[in-house]
């Protein structure tokens, strides 16, 4: 896989829409370290509308993912769906420097979607993961779990026992 397989030349396209399709895996993200390890499969559709003075990068992610969960360890596998507008502008000189919107300069020809993936599908994975029904958790893990629970309850600092007397 070479970054070029995502990359869209558009100094040769005309003005108007033109969609683009995209099936990344777990190589996509092995092959760039600043990503998150990601274990999924994930179709994404680019839609470029291009105009005389701007891109305009409408994207769709849908996919799965498989992550631990945060109570079992075992793997839970996450729906992913997540969309998002990206604009580029066309300038005297190239600027990135904005989140908003990017200035090509002339130099530009080509937009790399690596960047673009990697946010949509990073922003779209929740910071907690958990089985939907905690039937599906490891049961022996989550016992273990309960037990804990149960001790640290019963064990209170006696210091924190006399605040409440107050």
């Amino acid at each position: 896989m070479k970054s070029s397989e995502y990359t869209i030349k558009y100094i040769g396209l005309k003005n108007g829409s033109h969609t683009f399709e995209y099936r990344i895996g777990k190589k996509f993200f092995d092959q760039y370290e600043y990503t998150q390890a990601v274990d999924g499969e994930f179709d994404i559709e680019v839609v470029l509308l291009k105009s005389h003075s701007m891109l305009q990068l409408d994207f769709t992610v849908n996919g799965n993912v498989n992550f631990p969960c945060d109570l079992c360890l075992e793997n839970v596998n996450l729906p992913i769906k997540n969309t998002g507008v990206s604009l580029i502008r066309f300038g005297d000189k190239t600027n990135n420097f904005d989140e908003e919107i990017r200035v090509y300069g002339p130099e530009v020809f080509e937009v790399d979607l690596v960047p673009y993936f990697n946010e949509y599908i990073q922003l779209a994975i929740p910071s907690r993961i958990v089985h939907e029904d905690t039937d599906d958790c490891n049961q022996v893990v989550i016992s273990k779990l309960n037990d804990i629970r149960a001790t640290e309850d019963q064990e209170t600092d006696p210091r924190w026992d006399k605040l409440k007397d107050l």
